[in-house]
């Protein structure tokens, strides 16, 4: 069976919605949803974070942190992201739950994780309009360091995923009135 590690992007910084990623949900900062539906689901969950507050809570919930630099945290593609966290784990795929999307369904990540295991190289969410989205986007490990165009996704399988990706106050407003 091939080995995979979910990874979630958690950074402290965000120009529409500030700490965005820590926002109360459900009773707790909004990136820990997806971080307990992974540690469900994978032997092995990382956040990448530049924030000692959310490295703190990841281990806090048994999670483990990969510390990146600013560098890293700006308009950066995740896939520059997802190469930095490759030398903290050995795995065959990473399947990438984004922070801000405290909707996404846990059945939706354990789909993605089928469908990676049958030997794709990858797979992103979309909305039923089939533009990019991407709540979810496994990919394999070989993919990602050689990744030809990392501002145009090219998945191999499209999953359509209708949770609500957290960027202004309006989007958070419209997931906690819910």
């Amino acid at each position: 069976m091939k080995k995979s590690v979910a990874l979630i992007l958690a950074k402290s910084k965000s120009n529409r919605l500030p700490n965005k990623n820590i926002l109360p949900f459900k009773g707790k900062p909004m990136f820990v949803e997806n971080l307990e539906k992974c540690l469900d689901i994978f032997d092995e969950v990382y956040v990448s974070t530049d924030s000692e507050e959310i490295a703190q809570t990841t281990l806090d919930y048994s999670g483990k942190v990969i510390m990146r630099d600013e560098s890293l945290c700006g308009e950066t593609p995740n896939i520059d992201v997802y190469n930095h966290a490759l030398s903290f784990f050995n795995a065959d795929y990473i399947v990438a739950v984004q922070a801000n999307s405290p909707t996404v369904d846990r059945e939706k990540i354990m789909l993605v994780k089928r469908i990676m295991d049958f030997g794709v190289e990858e797979v992103k969410t979309c909305h039923e309009d089939k533009k990019d989205y991407g709540s979810i986007w496994a990919i394999t490990t070989d993919k990602i360091k050689n990744y030809p165009d990392p501002y145009n996704a090219k998945p191999e399988v499209w999953v359509v995923d209708n949770s609500i990706d957290i960027h202004t106050l309006e989007d958070y407003n419209k997931v906690i009135w819910t």
